[in-house]
């Protein structure tokens, strides 16, 4: 009889272009939440947030705005951020 050993979960920490994709897609979908709803479901803290929203507005010009009544932040403008290398 073989015994394996139980498989373990590894939690990876998310690279700053897969929060950033993904930021993209909820922001496309209008389903962000505030800040601290966007932090939570992204398993990164506030901050974090406040400084890519910050490197999308500034470093890709994207227009982004947060909404109250939406309870998310929008683009300005229909858009999309495509990363390559």
């Amino acid at each position: 009889m073989i015994l394996g050993s139980p498989q373990k979960k590894i939690k990876m920490k998310k690279t700053e272009k897969e929060i950033i994709e993904r930021i993209d897609q909820l922001i496309r979908l209008e389903a962000t939440g505030n800040a601290k709803e966007l932090a939570d479901r992204l398993c990164v803290c506030e901050r974090t947030v406040f400084n890519i929203l910050k490197k999308i507005r500034e470093e890709f010009k994207a227009p982004v705005l947060y909404i109250k009544c939406k309870n998310s932040y929008v683009y300005d403008i229909k858009g999309k951020i495509v990363l390559e290398f």
